[in-house]
């Protein structure tokens, strides 16, 4: 049984470098701050972050909240993965739009996926784990 937190409509439990986070309604800036410092304990604990969110009841984000997501995480791309589920096309396009801004404005490249179901986004952020420990497997080649 997972410990659930509640903050506002939302709620959310953590687990080792696992961080499930589901959606109902409107993220408000103290939403989305306590968001952020929950990817952010996790990295600091473990080094890597791997948050799974439920947005089946989630509304596209409020301009306050997509500020505080980018200006609290940007520096730390590279440090965690991201598998969004259950979104409405507004919301995915939203999410697609935020993550571009963060690479276009940061440099940054997030590891995010979006999955069609939680099974499928646990599966993209496991892929990402196993990844993660594998070398650099894609550097060519150089005798």
């Amino acid at each position: 049984m997972k410990d659930w937190q509640e903050v506002g409509p939302h709620r959310y439990w953590v687990e080792g470098d696992r961080l499930f986070w589901q959606s109902h309604g409107a993220l408000f800036l103290q939403h989305m701050e306590t968001h952020v410092q929950c990817v952010l304990a996790i990295i600091e604990t473990t080094g890597h972050a791997y948050v799974c969110i439920d947005q089946t009841n989630q509304l596209p984000l409020l301009p306050a909240a997509r500020k505080a997501w980018i200006t609290g995480l940007h520096q730390h791309v590279g440090k965690f993965s991201s598998a969004f589920f259950g979104g409405s096309t507004v919301t995915r396009v939203v999410d697609r739009l935020m993550f571009r801004a963060l690479h276009l404005v940061f440099g940054n490249t997030a590891d995010v996926h979006v999955a069609n179901s939680e099974s499928d986004a646990w599966a993209c952020l496991e892929q990402a784990r196993a990844q993660r420990r594998l070398p650099h497997l894609h550097t060519p080649f150089r005798p």
